[in-house]
């Protein structure tokens, strides 16, 4: 389920309610003195592993690149295909499966 940035986030630890537009990893960390080991349940599937280079999954793009960050893609992705944080997020899926990092190694693009 998607988050907008400014939306109330609530979990359940110790009887309490999470509502502050922060980080939600630096939240369980500080306030629960969690572990990544331990707050990796309480966090989104994408958030659990590092970002990986990645090629751009929009149907017909012709961008030639490997994103190295995940800010050029997500960049990318909403100035060229006017994508917005929801379709970026599809995005991202889609670039999850088999296959989706494969691709010459000589151009990376960090912006």
């Amino acid at each position: 389920m998607f988050r907008a940035p400014n939306d109330i986030i609530k979990h359940k630890l110790h009887t309490h309610t999470f509502n502050k537009v922060c980080n939600f990893k630096t939240h369980l960390q500080k306030s629960h003195q969690m572990t990544p080991e331990k707050m990796a349940p309480y966090l989104p599937p994408r958030s659990r592993q590092p970002y990986q280079p990645q090629w751009c999954s929009y149907q017909g793009c012709d961008h030639d690149k490997v994103f190295k960050l995940r800010s050029a893609y997500k960049m990318h992705a909403m100035k060229v295909h006017g994508v917005d944080e929801v379709g970026f997020l599809a995005l991202e899926i889609t670039n999850d499966g088999e296959g989706a990092n494969e691709g010459p190694d000589e151009d990376i693009d960090d912006d």
